[in-house]
């Protein structure tokens, strides 16, 4: 609407002339100017003549009474009236001024008669203007900068700024609250890291405050970051890895409050953004604290090659990763069982006070480790004649058997199992794979073999293998006086399991019987040409099967943590099966750990995941959330203008609507469209228009009398303490229509500018949305116990598990070991299990999801709205609002990896 005092005045009102007003003005100020005194506003006028005539313009010749002083500066005394003396003067004038006769003039008495003192009185005197319009003939702006509309007397210099910009915070750094340059930085966290708040006492701040965590910053917040696999994720996904990790200066050890106590002074500070804190222990802080959709466990992400990517390394006394080798809390204390090479002492109890972990966390590379790194891949046989003659009757051993003959004693390693060799494909494979086994002329190790001869003979496959070096004879065909026959006293033969015909069994020759008992489908006993093949392509790394650059750093040489897990169970299986009663138990026993500290890391994960999931929902989409908080603030929206040197606040409301409202030209400077694009928002909706007859259904609905979820999740709820009466009177403000779930049209600025119809504007766009993730969070939060049953039955098994290796004597024991390892991981890794935890973790993100984009949509709405005042009033921009301090701060800490802008469209400051 445009200003009144512009609008074109009506016929009845005559045309002031401003050149007369001007002059008349000039003659008071300068009255000794003999220009002025003419008539005349300048020398070009003075001179000038109308039509070409030559006649000199008529002047404009004004009374000039003004009373000015030897300067010839005005006047500002009053004069003087005096009263009519009983005797006149000849030829004096006087004029009648309401009951009496006074005279004009300065302070003197002539007239008075003698003896009648007294008769003067002091009148104001006024300079006259002519005025014949009774308003400025200026445009819009020009009158905003003549009225000063505001009061600026008595202002306290010391007032806060009127637009306070909540400056960035630092972002992007990695930051540990405690020293861990000596420390391994996986042991911290396995041993004091955050999972350790539930074991503690919650009155024991002494160890809560010295709980290691290491923690993310975005926007001036430190996130805490839940377990060392998450922290290497986020390393490696932004390029970093340690190095960027640094311990927090004192300063920044205050900045961002790094101890778990419960009291987090950036939640007691900051009500803004966070609310009231109220009764927090430091479980919850922790839990609290989490970012949104910042930081995350992330630890399904996890493995080796992030590992290694992001250049962790074991530090003294650990000689592995300690986190491959944590042991249960049930069986710490306890010492697992002995294996082949008898009872295992605990040697590591200076390292180890607390028997946190497996005593191969500290190990070197073992005696297995050792001979494995030697020996994979390669052919050994237990006895066979050497020198330069061949013995047929030491292959034989003298017997008309064949199955005692020494040519049934080949083997290769193969995943950490001698497989038993008589496939001659697979011998001439081996020797032309291998070109550095040469014969004695120096050719390839077969070049030399004779067709027929097999395994047995002088050109015989085996023989010429020996004669080259390619295969490796423990003991010489027929001298038991070193070992047995059986090799048993051999370290090399006796140290592994032998898988001779287990794989060829009939039950194993079909597909699913094998599937069943955990072994390949095979059906052929020993190392046949496919199997050799498969180990060749898949699980030797080109002949190099520990040169593993992601696990080099971590594992000596020869552990199984180079095998294929599921290949070297196979083999297990086999050798259970073959009734390896001697060295199965060390099998177990390398497989163990790596079982038990995956039941322990589950349990780490359960501890610091939230607990209540529909409260989560609430809380960050529900009737309190930010969301509401934005347009409805804590802190006013202040309206703008720039006045002369300095800003002023022209006025302030917490409602964003009804500062439209009580500032009329704020809305009337919007034309239809462009308030309908304060809604339609570039299709980012964020409220929906909620018609008159709809309206009171939903109160209804939210009111409480229907579903308990309706109230914690809908701000309408609060409305049902209204009685019937007055919630008909309020609903029946409405005057006229408004369309019902439009998101490209803004209602009336009486309703917006309630607060009640703004929110229920705001609920009516994401209610779905946010009724649903509470039902989610509601049924996992329901069959949350399920994953508790699943650890506790996990945490069980491995507890028994000790107890059962002790008392393993058969291959029905040992079978029910691996079995129980199988059972452990199945419990763990259960659909049911990974499945709850899979959509805990999508409904946190979900719902971070969600608000993230209800804010930004808020936002980019208000930007317009801002735009519009700053450009779109008057032609100097010296209008804006100013986002207030709560509502950027909620924008910068749930809007996250976002560039907002909230110094833009204000006037600039003098």
């Amino acid at each position: 609407m445009g200003n009144r005092y512009t609008e074109k005045a009506n016929s009845e009102q005559s045309q002031a002339s401003n050149e007369e007003l001007l002059l008349q003005i000039m003659q008071q100020e300068y009255p000794n100017d003999p220009l002025f005194t003419n008539g005349e506003l300048s020398q070009a006028e003075a001179t000038k003549t109308p039509n070409g005539t030559g006649k000199k313009k008529s002047t404009i010749r004004l009374k000039n009474d003004t009373v000015r002083n030897d300067q010839g500066v005005l006047d500002i005394h009053s004069v003087f009236e005096h009263k009519k003396p009983d005797i006149i003067p000849d030829g004096a004038r006087w004029s009648k001024s309401k009951n009496m006769l006074v005279q004009k003039g300065p302070e003197r008495k002539p007239f008075n008669p003698p003896g009648d003192p007294g008769t003067e009185t002091l009148v104001p005197q006024y300079t006259k203007y002519k005025l014949d319009k009774s308003f400025p003939t200026v445009d819009e702006d020009e009158l905003d900068e003549i009225i000063d509309e505001e009061w600026e007397y008595f202002e306290d210099p010391d007032d806060e700024e009127l637009v306070e910009i909540i400056p960035k915070g630092e972002s992007g750094i990695f930051i540990v609250n405690r020293p861990s340059e000596l420390r391994d930085i996986h042991d911290l966290y396995i041993q004091e890291g955050p999972e350790l708040i539930l074991q503690l006492d919650e009155g024991d701040l002494d160890d809560i405050n010295d709980l290691f965590c290491a923690f993310y910053t975005d926007d001036g917040v430190a996130y805490p970051i839940p377990n060392y696999k998450t922290l290497e994720v986020m390393l490696v996904e932004k390029g970093l890895t340690y190095a960027a990790v640094r311990e927090a200066t004192e300063e920044q050890f205050k900045q961002f409050d790094l101890i778990f106590d419960g009291k987090n002074s950036l939640l007691e500070s900051d009500d803004d953004v966070y609310g009231d804190d109220g009764d927090k222990t430091a479980v919850d802080e922790f839990r609290d604290r989490l970012g949104k959709g910042i930081v995350r466990d992330r630890s399904a992400e996890w493995n080796i090659s992030i590992r290694f990517r992001s250049e962790y390394e074991p530090k003294a006394p650990f000689k592995r990763d300690p986190g491959d080798y944590i042991k249960p809390v049930a069986i710490r204390g306890k010492n697992i069982s002995e294996g082949t090479l008898g009872p295992r002492i605990d040697l590591y109890q200076q390292e180890d006070l607390n028997d946190i972990y497996f005593d191969m966390a500290f190990m070197g590379q073992t005696t297995r480790e050792k001979l494995r790194e030697q020996y994979e891949g390669k052919m050994i046989i237990l006895d066979w004649p050497t020198g330069n003659r061949y013995d047929s009757s030491a292959v034989t051993r003298d017997t008309d058997v064949a199955y005692d003959d020494a040519v049934f004693g080949l083997r290769m390693m193969i995943n950490g199992h001698w497989k038993q060799v008589t496939s001659g494909f697979v011998m001439r494979l081996y020797a032309e794979i291998n070109p550095q086994f040469l014969d004695d002329k120096g050719k390839m190790a077969l070049t030399q073999y004779q067709e027929g001869q097999g395994r047995y003979g002088v050109r015989g496959l085996i023989n010429l293998l020996v004669k080259a070096g390619a295969i490796t004879v423990i003991n010489l065909a027929g001298d038991t006086s070193i070992t047995s026959d059986d090799g048993r006293s051999d370290p090399l033969w006796s140290l592994f399991s032998h898988i001779v015909e287990a794989d060829g069994a009939d039950i194993f020759a079909d597909e699913q019987a094998a599937a069943e008992a955990g072994i390949r489908p095979d059906g052929r006993a020993g190392l046949d040409r496919r199997e050799y093949v498969e180990y060749l392509d898949n699980y030797q790394n080109g002949g190099n099967p520990f040169r593993i650059p992601e696990l080099e750093k971590y594992e000596p040489q020869g552990s199984i943590a180079y095998y294929d897990k599921d290949q070297y169970r196979s083999l297990v299986e086999e050798a259970i099966y073959q009734d390896q009663i001697d060295t199965i138990k060390d099998d177990i026993l390398e497989i163990f750990p790596g079982v038990a500290a995956l039941v322990q890391e589950t349990r780490a994960l359960y501890n610091t995941l939230p607990q209540n999931y529909n409260k989560y929902v609430t809380d960050m989409l529900g009737a309190k959330s930010p969301m509401y908080r934005i347009m409805l603030s804590d802190r006013p929206w202040n309206f703008i203008k720039k006045v002369r040197k300095k800003l002023k606040k022209k006025d302030d409301r917490y409602n964003i609507f009804k500062l439209y409202m009580k500032n009329r030209r704020l809305r009337w400077d919007l034309s239809e469209s462009q308030e309908n694009k304060i809604v339609s928002n570039g299709g980012r909706h964020w409220m929906k228009t909620i018609a008159r007859d709809k309206f009171a259904d939903k109160i209804v609905r939210f009111s409480g009398i229907s579903a308990g979820v309706m109230f914690a999740i809908n701000p309408l709820a609060g409305l049902a303490a209204w009685s019937i009466h007055r919630l008909t009177k309020h609903v029946n403000v409405f005057v006229g229509s408004v369309p019902h779930g439009k998101t490209d049209k803004l209602p009336p600025w009486r309703f917006m500018d309630d607060d009640w119809y703004l929110k229920a504007c705001i609920a009516e766009r994401w209610i779905d949305e946010v009724e649903e993730m509470y039902h989610r969070g509601e049924e996992i939060d329901n069959n949350w116990d399920v994953i508790t049953n699943y650890l506790d039955k996990a945490e069980g098994i491995v507890e028994e598990f000790d107890n059962k290796l002790i008392d393993a004597t058969n291959l029905e024991d040992f079978q029910d070991l691996l079995d129980s390892l199988k059972e452990i991981e199945s419990t763990i890794t259960d659909d049911e299990v990974l499945d709850l935890i899979d959509r805990a973790n999508d409904i946190r993100q979900d719902t971070d999801r969600y608000l993230k984009q209800a804010l930004k949509a808020q936002y980019r709405a208000i930007e317009y709205m801002r735009e519009r005042v700053h450009n779109g009033i008057g032609r100097r921009k010296k209008f804006g609002l100013g986002w207030p301090s709560s509502v950027q701060r909620i924008m910068n800490k749930y809007v996250y990896g976002e560039s907002l802008k909230f110094n833009r469209y204000l006037p600039k400051k003098p």
